[in-house]
């Protein structure tokens, strides 16, 4: 069992108001050091989880993008912290109850807690709160019902948001809109980007390496302008800055008073170098981590989750530094400076390859779509199989079985579809019925061959499963179909075998009329396949359904010497019947014997029936011989209640009280309508008390 960190409570449902309020449980605490699972607060990948899991427990209804989210990718942090946005926009905190536990409350915390029926136990004193959660579709909403709950492992993430829908108008940080590899190479300082800056009429974009090489940009076209060597001699490091109002790139201002201020200068326009009369000043720009847009607005920040993983660019309100979008630059470490260009159309970011601080590249990012909702479109049927494959749900099976078959194409495929799901859900422990509504559907679209065998599997489950008028009408359905491959040759194998299911089906069922037309189909059966032994059988079979022996006498000594084992077995099976009722112990022994050499099924019947004719016809040995040997080789009820209440009975009539109370008892517990009655009476006799 998975150690729960949080319970999920439905309270409401709003799906007009693209709303639902939802109450968290911790249901994980560290008593002894008095700690507890944070509470999620504002975190919409926490709540994108709780959601999925929601959608996820429930049987497909119709196909959205929330379904579609593949296990590989909730459990994936980074895909759910760059994609929990999508699907929900806000989280509020409204209420909080227990929070922060107070001291005198550790006492009756628990470490663990486990959901049961609905609820956990003192649920009032755990840490709780209440979120109001918004979401971008109200199909993320359609598994909720007010009072649902569960325990869940979702754990609290920083996933990005883009609270403000405005954020994309005024930079889009989903993906860069363009990549300069200005210093390629990788593991070096001449191979890592360290200052960038815009100059002040934003026609450039100067940048340095770690190595002190110079790059200078048109943003017109982002072509490369200037490219100067760290071993020309420049008067700068690292960091460079613009001249105020100019095209000259030069050191930034000395950062004590001792230090001398930068002398000349680069003219980009002229490409050399040139004397500066004056210091150049202060920067335009404060040379920190975080970039204010020019207008003052919005501020871009570099964040870090303490943790070692990446590095993030958040955007932010400049007025109250509300989050509006985060993210993380793919394939990417760490983020070196970040300068906005003067239209703040523009955001550069200078970012780092690897752990060690190496390699790198310069990042543009621009203004983009808004955010767009997730699809409801049709998944791929590479999806649709995976999501079938790892679905155990019937539900939802049946529903995927039907998107993937609508998607073959011809109806030979969609049948192939169905057949799979078919012998899939038959092979179940327990098989649903859903199986055989998926036959069904393979037999309505596959060819004539096809739905016939189909319709024969399909025949097979339905007996099994105890519907015998049903496994009729499917074996006659899968005959008509058989029978009109007839023209040009047909499948002979085919017609055969299922003109055999509907004789063995009608034979099964008995109903009225059933025995004529089983042996009108063993006849048919037996024209189409000489001496064939099962049609032999089935003869023999109907026959002694109706009770006249002499005339299944000879069908049944032919299939019993035709050589094929199945039919032998019960062949013998019958003719000891005929034996048996005739009370030729002699002749019955040695068709009994000779159906268990055929196949140990009929053990179990065959042993039974022998110590029955024994014990009818007086010879006690003979009966406690074959029902103790029936004993040893099947536990079925009503054979057992048999075999130990005559075991029983025979102890008890020559004194052996123990071991009539012994087999009597056990004739008891198989609780048989026959036999169980009978024991307890008699047992009764013995044990008064």
């Amino acid at each position: 069992m998975s150690t729960d960190l949080y319970g999920a409570r439905v309270l409401d449902v709003a799906p007009g108001e693209l709303r639902a309020l939802f109450r968290i449980f911790v249901v994980y605490y560290d008593v002894h050091d008095r700690s507890h699972a944070p509470l999620p607060d504002g975190d919409v990948g926490f709540f994108f989880r709780i959601l999925w899991e929601a959608a996820h427990d429930r049987p497909i209804k119709q196909w959205h993008a929330l379904q579609a989210v593949s296990l590989d990718d909730f459990l994936d942090v980074d895909w759910g912290e760059a994609n929990s946005h999508l699907y929900v926009r806000r989280v509020d905190r409204v209420a909080a109850r227990n929070h922060p536990a107070k001291d005198d409350a550790w006492e009756d915390l628990h470490d663990f807690y486990y959901e049961r029926d609905g609820g956990w136990v003192n649920e009032d004193r755990l840490v709780q709160a209440d979120y109001e959660v918004h979401v971008t579709d109200p199909r993320w909403l359609e598994s909720l019902t007010p009072g649902d709950s569960w325990g869940t492992t979702v754990y609290v993430t920083n996933a990005d948001q883009v609270t403000d829908p405005d954020a994309p108008a005024v930079i889009d940080l989903r993906g860069a809109a363009r990549r300069l590899d200005p210093f390629p190479g990788t593991g070096a300082d001449a191979a890592t980007p360290s200052d960038l800056t815009f100059s002040d009429d934003g026609e450039y974009l100067a940048m340095t390496s770690q190595a002190c090489e110079l790059v200078v940009y048109r943003t017109a076209g982002w072509t490369e302008h200037t490219r100067i060597p760290e071993r020309a001699g420049v008067p700068w490091g690292q960091d460079v800055q613009w001249v105020p109002g100019t095209h000259l790139l030069t050191a930034r201002p000395p950062e004590s008073e001792d230090d001398e201020p930068p002398a000349t200068a680069y003219d980009v326009d002229a490409g050399r170098f040139v004397e500066l009369t004056d210091a150049p000043g202060e920067p335009a720009k404060a040379w920190t981590q975080d970039a204010v847009r020019p207008d003052g607005a919005y501020l871009a920040t570099i964040g870090g989750d303490g943790f070692g993983r990446p590095q993030r660019i958040e955007l932010r309100r400049a007025e109250d530094e509300a989050l509006l979008m985060r993210c993380r630059p793919k394939g990417h470490r760490y983020v070196s400076h970040l300068d906005w260009s003067p239209d703040g159309r523009v955001l550069a970011a200078g970012v780092i390859e690897d752990h060690n601080g190496y390699g790198g590249e310069i990042h543009l990012f621009e203004p983009g779509a808004p955010v767009a909702v997730p699809e409801a479109g049709q998944p791929s049927a590479e999806k649709l199989r995976e999501r079938l494959d790892k679905s155990y749900d019937v539900e939802d099976i049946t529903t995927l079985t039907g998107m993937l078959a609508d998607r073959a194409d011809d109806a030979a495929a969609k049948a192939r579809v169905w057949r799979r799901t078919a012998k899939r859900l038959e092979d179940w422990a327990t098989p649903p019925a859903a199986a055989a509504d998926a036959y069904r559907r393979a037999i309505e679209h596959g060819t004539a061959t096809d739905a016939a065998s189909d319709g024969l599997s399909l025949s097979r489950f339905l007996y099994r499963s105890g519907d015998l008028d049903g496994a009729v009408d499917a074996a006659r359905g899968a005959h008509r179909l058989a029978e009109s491959l007839e023209d040009g040759g047909g499948n002979l194998d085919l017609r055969y075998a299922a003109g055999v299911r509907v004789a063995d089906m009608t034979r099964t069922r008995g109903g009225s009329g059933d025995l004529d037309e089983a042996e009108a189909a063993y006849q048919a059966c037996l024209s189409l396949k000489p001496g064939e032994p099962w049609s032999l059988l089935g003869l023999g079979w109907v026959a002694a359904e109706r009770g006249d022996d002499e005339a299944a006498r000879p069908h049944l000594l032919e299939a019993v010497d035709a050589g094929h084992a199945h039919a032998e077995g019960y062949a013998a099976m019958l003719l000891g019947g005929s034996a048996k009722a005739a009370r030729d112990v002699g002749e019955a022994l040695r068709w009994y014997e000779r159906a268990m050499n055929a196949h140990d099924r009929h053990a179990p019947l065959a042993t039974g029936h022998l110590g029955e004719l024994h014990y009818l016809v007086g010879d006690r040995a003979g009966a406690r011989h074959w029902y103790e040997r029936m004993l040893k080789v099947t536990d079925l009820p009503e054979l057992v209640a048999e075999a130990c209440f005559r075991l029983g009975e025979m102890a008890a009539a020559g004194g052996d009280t123990e071991r009539a109370v012994k087999h009597l008892g056990r004739a008891v517990r198989t609780e048989d309508a026959t036999f169980a009655g009978q024991a307890r009476e008699l047992l009764g006799t013995l044990t008064p008390n």
